[in-house]
């Protein structure tokens, strides 16, 4: 299985990997908001080790409560910190609440790139409506994502909504609650073109209201205009040159042109923005370490994770403009 870099659309991180067996629970398992002088368990919340997980009950989020008398609360048992929107970028490296240890995937722990959006269709599945992902965006204002055109291509008429604070999606009972809006605007890039190399490959996705800024839910860092890749400390950014020959010797063929609106990255075996990661953002880390700014967004790869093939990005700085121009169109409650 290919693993993930840091691009934000690691969000089914433990699909397939959940703790393998728990300890004997002597009550029942319940959601982590489980009343805590009715728990039976006197351990605090754990590192949680994917591969030999010590937990009394099977999943991440629950604990144990005995028989006779519990009271699930619907709110969690730590209420999330808010944010203020002034402040961006800050990855929560070691994540929230609990960390995942000695996993062989590069999973992102919880909350840990709390900017991170999932993007899903209403879709009618054997007779029921179902809300399906399409994709992935970024938080860059309370009601403002980012994500790549192609993503939103042939969407016009279907219902769109944006999830925030999500970590896994097969779970109901997480330890902060998700957030959703509606897509209520959608503003792709006027020379967004879907029919050769989908340059200009960036969207806006206004929203209906606004997240509210907590822990697991934050903004991400636009790059200034003059951002240089040569200050991105996530992945190797490969020269715009470079890039176009070595993509010249892969099935594109001799003709390629790699577009000036992209960028490319990585390139080591294995790890690389593969299916499902698209409209994900490249967040890299500034020269401290503690500031994170979006310098790309993910777009499109040959193949995933093969060694020497970097993938590319839309050049986030280079749309810096267009982004200050269409968010002055917004209602300010959303900025």
């Amino acid at each position: 299985m290919t693993s993930r870099i840091i691009v934000s659309a690691v969000l089914l991180v433990v699909c397939g990997f959940l703790v393998y067996e728990s300890q004997a629970c002597d009550g029942t398992c319940v959601a982590i908001s489980c009343d805590e002088t009715k728990k039976s368990s006197k351990k605090e919340i754990p590192l949680v080790d994917l591969r030999f997980g010590e937990n009394e009950c099977d999943q991440i989020f629950e604990v144990c409560c005995p028989n006779s008398s519990y009271n699930v609360i619907n709110k969690p048992v730590n209420k999330p910190e808010k944010v203020s929107k002034l402040s961006c970028g800050k990855r929560n490296t070691n994540g929230i609440g609990f960390r995942i240890t000695e996993s062989s995937l590069a999973e992102s722990q919880y909350g840990e790139l709390p900017w991170t959006l999932m993007i899903l269709s209403k879709e009618v599945l054997f007779d029921e409506p179902k809300y399906v992902s399409i994709g992935t965006a970024s938080l860059i204002k309370p009601g403002v994502a980012l994500t790549a055109a192609h993503v939103m291509f042939k969407t016009n008429g279907v219902e769109l909504v944006v999830r925030a604070g999500e970590w896994d999606s097969n779970k109901e009972n997480e330890m902060f609650p998700v957030q959703e809006a509606i897509v209520s605007n959608i503003i792709s890039h006027e020379q967004y073109n879907a029919n050769s190399q989908f340059e200009n490959n960036i969207a806006l996705l206004i929203l209906n209201q606004p997240f509210e800024l907590l822990e697991n839910v934050q903004l991400i860092c636009l790059p200034p205009p003059n951002f240089s890749y040569g200050q991105a400390n996530c992945l190797p950014i490969v020269d715009r040159y470079q890039c176009q020959d070595v993509l010249r010797t892969t099935k594109l063929g001799l003709a390629f042109a790699l577009d000036e609106s992209y960028i490319c990255a990585g390139g080591k075996d294995g790890v690389d923005a593969c299916t499902g990661d698209g409209g994900a953002a490249l967040a890299c880390p500034d020269a401290s370490g503690r500031v994170h700014h979006q310098v790309g967004i993910v777009a499109w790869g040959v193949q995933c994770g093969l060694e020497n093939i970097p993938a590319a990005y839309t050049n986030v700085a280079m749309f810096s403009g267009w982004i200050e121009e269409k968010l002055r169109n917004v209602p300010e409650y959303l900025l």
